[in-house]
């Protein structure tokens, strides 16, 4: 701890140093994504981006997660962009034990989408987000489906974040100030 004699020494110079972080970080570009200023993107805006269906119950669930968080309320804009994903699933096995039987596993999930603009048809952003997550392979039948549900519900969860996360950074792409 700074005595009374030292840090009357230090002071300004302390002063001075915050000055310029705080100038620093002011000037950094930091913007907030979501929020009411300027260069954000609000739930309105988000609501304009219709989830299309997906095929098997892997993507009926991912598709309920999108819009979920594209549009909470239930409530819906006027639809400017459709939202099409492919989901891919794989199961590699681990963690062999002597007699040849897996005790763990990685489950694979990569999501291509592709943001297309109602108006002309085009698309208008794409992208690809991929997780593996981990469960045990357990010697009950019933606890191991349980924990591979789990594994699948926790990737899904971070496929629609991230999914939604890229889709409002590419919505706030014309909002930012000159």
């Amino acid at each position: 701890m700074l005595s009374s004699r030292t840090s009357g020494r230090f002071g300004p110079v302390v002063a001075v140093a915050l000055i310029l972080v705080a100038g620093a970080l002011a000037g950094c570009g930091f913007k907030p994504l979501y929020g009411q200023g300027e260069g954000s993107v609000s739930a309105r805006e988000l609501d304009t981006v219709q989830v299309e269906h997906l095929r098997d119950r892997e993507g009926q669930m991912l598709r309920t997660l999108l819009m979920q968080r594209f549009n909470p309320d239930g409530r819906r804009a006027a639809v400017q962009y459709k939202l099409s994903v492919n989901l891919q699933q794989s199961i590699s096995n681990l963690g062999v034990r002597r007699d040849a039987t897996a005790t763990r596993a990685n489950l694979s999930l990569t999501a291509t989408f592709r943001l297309v603009e109602t108006a002309n048809g085009k698309t208008a952003f794409n992208g690809k987000s991929a997780i593996t997550v981990s469960y045990n392979i357990l010697d009950d039948r019933f606890a191991t489906v349980a924990a591979q549900q789990n594994a699948l519900e926790r990737a899904l969860r971070v496929i629609a974040d991230n999914i939604k996360i890229r889709v409002s950074a590419y919505l706030t792409r014309d909002k930012a100030p000159a």
